[in-house]
This record gives structure tokens, sequence and C-alpha cells, in this order.
């Protein structure tokens, strides 16, 4: 069973993350467990939701309001549960990332050029994805249409 709900500190601290999230997170912010990472996204967020299958929590993304107005830090991070939640992701994506962009006229994030699986979902998704910079992130972007 696939449900949602609203992002809290208490409920991420159940997961654990994949191993490209994992990795993404040592470079994105090295030294800082991954753990924390996870509180510290949901507590800096706009908005935050977290997919639950089976009652566990499998996925959780949102977007958190930058320095910049009207640019959104769109996030998601996934356990291995996300491999059975392909089709609800596939299904779902687009108007969610519409919802968000919605909030903020432009989202943008980085992620890992080894991340290939999360770079052909951003495009897919519509965002125009760069190449990578001298620590192999890739930086994303979408506006609004």
């Amino acid at each position: 069973m696939i449900t949602t709900e609203w992002a809290t500190v208490e409920a991420v601290a159940e997961m654990t993350l994949r191993a490209a999230d994992v990795a993404e997170l040592a470079i994105t912010s090295p030294g800082m467990p991954p753990a924390d990472v996870l509180r510290e996204a949901v507590n800096l967020s706009y908005y935050a939701e977290i997919i639950r299958l089976d009652g566990r929590a499998a996925i959780v993304y949102g977007v958190a309001q930058t320095h910049l107005y009207g640019v959104g830090a769109v996030w998601m991070l996934a356990t291995d549960d996300i491999e059975q939640l392909r089709g609800y992701v596939k299904k779902h994506s687009r108007e969610k990332v519409e919802m968000l962009n919605r909030m903020f006229p432009i989202l943008f994030n980085y992620v890992h050029a080894a991340n290939t699986v999360a770079i052909r979902w951003l495009t897919w998704c519509g965002f125009d994805v760069y190449e990578p910079d001298v620590h192999g992130m890739c930086y994303f972007r979408k506006g609004v249409k």
C-alpha cells in the first residue's frame, strides 16, 4: 500500500538511504551523517512530503527557499524501496514538480553525474541538466513554462 504524508523529522529518522543518495550526500554535505542531512532538509523545507510503501518511509522530497526570491532548492532522497515505486514515481512526478514550480518559479539543485537514473528522471520531469563541475556534480534547473 502506498500512502503520502507531510514529512517530519521523526518520520525520516527511520529511513536508511540508498547507496546513490549516500554517495551524493558525502560530496554535498561532507562529514555530515545522512540522518542529519535528512533532518536538516525537512526542517529547512517550505514543503516536504514522504511517500510510504507498506508503512515504511521510502521516499522523501521537498523544496526549500533559497536566499533568492522565487528560487527554490528542490530535493529528493530515497531508500532502496524506490525500486518498487518506479511506476508510482513516474505517474506522479511531473504533477508534483509542477506543484513545486508554482510555489517557486525557478527550481534548482545539483545531482551527481554518476547518478544516471536521477538525471534521466530529472530530464523527464522537464529540468535542464548541465555538464558536471569539478566535483562531478551536475547543476539542474527548471523555470516556469
